[in-house]
């Protein structure tokens, strides 16, 4: 598993020579709790350690943006608790994360802002307690189309 993570610190070196990628990896591999599992193969983990391994790679190329699809999807309550705390740590340490999610308790738990699609049209912006409060959103998601736009 820590070839996953190295490997994507190495290609970041392309661009950024002053970066050492097995530091780089140990850093990642520690700040996410997976320095125990470092001799694993991906594939022998569970879900949500197999997902911390994919932001482990992501992270290791340093992005501005982390841009992140269906991250709860498939783990256990713990692992999206565990999820979601990592992600907030990391948006206070300034990345900025963008989430396309369907785990409303996941995505409410979590965000500062949440736009809110219905087939592909945005029908609100807001904080997650604007978003939940909205007459279009509650309609949308209790089966009653008539009041969504």
């Amino acid at each position: 598993m820590r070839e996953n993570v190295q490997v994507a610190a190495e290609a970041r070196r392309r661009w950024d020579r002053r970066i050492k990628p097995e530091q780089v990896t140990r850093e990642l591999l520690d700040r996410l709790h997976l320095d125990l599992l470092e001799d694993a193969t991906v594939d022998s983990l569970p879900t949500g350690t197999q997902r911390l391994v994919e932001l482990a790679r992501a992270l290791a190329c340093a992005p501005r943006l982390l841009l992140l699809d269906e991250v709860a999807s498939g783990l256990s309550s713990y692992e999206a608790e565990t999820m979601a705390a990592l992600l907030r740590e990391l948006a206070d340490d300034g990345l900025s994360v963008l989430l396309v999610e369907h785990d409303m308790p996941f995505i409410m738990g979590l965000s500062e802002r949440v736009s809110m699609l219905d087939h592909g049209v945005i029908v609100v912006t807001g904080t997650p307690a604007e978003v939940q409060a909205n007459p279009d959103v509650q309609a949308a998601y209790l089966g009653s189309r008539e009041a969504v736009s």
